[in-house]
């Protein structure tokens, strides 16, 4: 029994960490949860992106409520899924003793940050993603 990936909407990449954690034979799984979605209120167009998102990923995706459909996916199989601060997935997490991968983070921001307003949080921030000439640090020379 090979271990599976639950893919949310908090770990839409398939370069999430998660990938390489789950094992090479690992299959990925987003379950369509209609209920979750309503209560989202999602507008259609986020509802398309997320499909979106969903086609540029290996996904196989399921329809139902999200916790039954993951315990009979799992069958004794070991879940994997991205870290997220969603309340109704950390339930899950707890419920069905998935294994939670952090992703990286896109900033490091030491000590206390003021997250009230974009362009405080953006000064700390873009320091440490950007480099001294305006580009990441990884892709200076992204244009040659």
């Amino acid at each position: 029994m090979s271990n599976f990936i639950w893919v949310h909407e908090d770990a839409l990449s398939d370069n999430h960490p998660v990938f390489g954690s789950a094992g090479h034979e690992a299959r990925a799984v987003f379950v369509w949860d209609e209920s979750y979605l309503r209560r989202q209120g999602y507008s259609v167009k986020r509802l398309t992106f997320l499909l979106e998102c969903l086609r540029d990923i290996d996904v196989e995706i399921y329809k139902g409520q999200t916790q039954t459909v993951l315990r009979e996916l799992s069958n004794g199989a070991q879940i994997f899924t991205g870290s997220t601060p969603n309340p109704e997935f950390r339930e899950i997490v707890d419920a069905l003793d998935i294994t939670v991968v952090a992703d990286v983070p896109l900033a490091r921001i030491d000590g206390h940050t003021d997250l009230g307003r974009f362009f405080r949080y953006w000064k700390k921030a873009g320091k440490s993603i950007m480099g001294h000439n305006g580009f990441p640090d990884s892709q200076e020379d992204m244009f040659s």
